[in-house]
């Protein structure tokens, strides 16, 4: 449903001298095809992995704001404050909502701590070796291992993992 609007996102967010890059701007004529693709596999995964239950707002959300940070990274190899900022306060605070209506703090506080780990050790990366890694790549890790930390800590583990292969495979082609 949004991502027409996601489409003309991926046109403005990049900008960071349009102060009204929040209104987006006429996608190229490919992209709203390719927005609705690349949100329907992240909302899909979405679903998938946490269901019918509290937590799946705060996954929706992160879907939706991952469809452009995607497309914007695979064509620019940026990722903007703009979304990835949002992207972690809107997981806070639904992961806290849902974890407050299961009475599942321990998910709250495995989230967090799976977010600081991967920060302090992606960040520790991006500094050792700045050319392999930007801090962009950092805070979108930390977002992603506070969702997957939701999940459990084996999530952490591969989802971290996994970023490194297909980043590997990415990079050999």
């Amino acid at each position: 449903v949004v991502s027409p609007y996601l489409a003309r996102l991926t046109r403005t967010v990049p900008d960071r001298d349009d102060p009204t890059w929040w209104r987006g701007a006429p996608p190229t004529r490919r992209r709203p095809a390719l927005t609705v693709v690349v949100a329907a596999i992240l909302g899909g995964c979405a679903g998938y992995a946490v269901g019918w239950s509290a937590a799946l707002p705060a996954f929706a959300v992160f879907a939706v704001l991952a469809t452009p940070l995607l497309l914007i990274d695979a064509e620019l190899r940026r990722l903007p404050d703009r979304l990835v900022l949002p992207a972690a306060g809107c997981g806070l605070v639904l992961l806290a909502v849902a974890a407050a209506i299961h009475g599942d703090w321990a998910a709250l506080a495995r989230a967090g701590a799976a977010g600081g780990i991967v920060f302090a050790v992606f960040c520790s990366v991006a500094l050792a070796s700045p050319r392999s890694m930007g801090f962009g790549d950092v805070k979108l890790a930390a977002v992603l291992a506070v969702y997957l930390g939701w999940l459990g800590w084996g999530h952490v583990l591969y989802g971290i993992f996994a970023g490194f292969v297909l980043g590997a495979v990415v990079a050999m082609g």
